[in-house]
């Protein structure tokens, strides 16, 4: 029977990124089975890639991807709400695991999926309990390389890396302050005459923010609620700012909604050990 999906992309993450609204697709599948999803299988178990039905199609383990990636599951069972933590969608008639690996990284995430042909997923990491499925299933062509394939109706490829998303790299010199990474804030700020960045707001990552101040010859950055960033050279009044727990921050980077930037109120600090 003819089996289809209604994907409207409404996910929305704990750490603030929402799908985009405006992406919707309808996958469609075949399958003689009155249920499109299989007994429950653990994620941790990959099949042996099979060949697909289209000789011309490639779906093994081997389909180019970014380097230092791999393959985490072969082909997998999505579901309504995602089988990657803190999803972000995106579509492209260009898609390929290879570009869909590349977007991720650059914006911050280090779980990748296709699914569906042009549809890329980037996340933190895989929920819970994740099914894989027979690798065959993933047969549908990728829209920017039909020889090879990009998952299938409810079907991801999956993909993940060990390496740290540039957005996360700090400027050479500069480290993470605290003992948890994410401090309280208040309305008189937690730097003496701090600065606030102007021009960053869509582009903030705590790389980002460290190396405008850095520009400026400021000592101390700090980045909060998403798309904020402030300089400082000293606390101010001389103390510094109380620790809070790490889940605060976890606000998305506007430049990279892979990487966390703050909260409200909280505010991830970072200090220039060197000049």
């Amino acid at each position: 029977m003819l089996i289809c999906k209604q994907d409207t992309g409404a996910v929305f993450s704990p750490i603030g990124v929402a799908a985009n609204p405006n992406f919707a697709a309808v996958a469609c599948t075949t399958s003689a089975a009155t249920s499109f999803l299989p007994s429950s299988t653990s994620a941790s178990i990959t099949s042996t890639p099979t060949s697909s039905s289209a000789s011309s199609v490639s779906s093994t383990p081997t389909t180019p991807i970014a380097s230092g990636w791999s393959t985490a599951i072969p082909c997998a069972t999505d579901t309504p709400s995602r089988i990657l933590t803190d999803t972000y969608i995106t579509n492209s008639n260009t898609n390929t695991p290879l570009s869909c690996t590349q977007r991720c990284f650059a914006l911050g995430f280090t779980y990748a999926a296709v699914e569906y042909g042009d549809e890329c997923y980037c996340g933190t990491g895989l929920v819970p309990d994740v099914s894989a499925a027979n690798i065959s299933d993933c047969n549908v062509p990728c829209a920017g390389d039909p020889t090879i394939t990009c998952g299938a109706g409810w079907r991801m490829q999956v993909y993940n890396t060990t390496l740290t998303p540039p957005a996360n790299v700090a400027p050479s010199g500069w480290k993470p302050y605290g003992t948890t990474g994410c401090s309280q804030d208040s309305g008189s700020r937690v730097f003496a005459n701090s600065v606030i960045a102007s021009g960053i707001a869509s582009t903030n990552t705590p790389g980002v923010c460290m190396s405008y101040c850095a520009n400026l010859n400021y000592t101390m950055s700090g980045v909060e609620y998403g798309s904020e960033c402030y300089c400082g050279r000293a606390w101010r009044d001389g103390t510094p700012p109380s620790d809070i727990p790490k889940a605060s921050c976890g606000q998305a980077c506007s430049g990279a909604p892979g990487t966390t930037c703050g909260g409200s109120w909280a505010i991830q600090i970072y200090i220039a050990t060197s000049s």
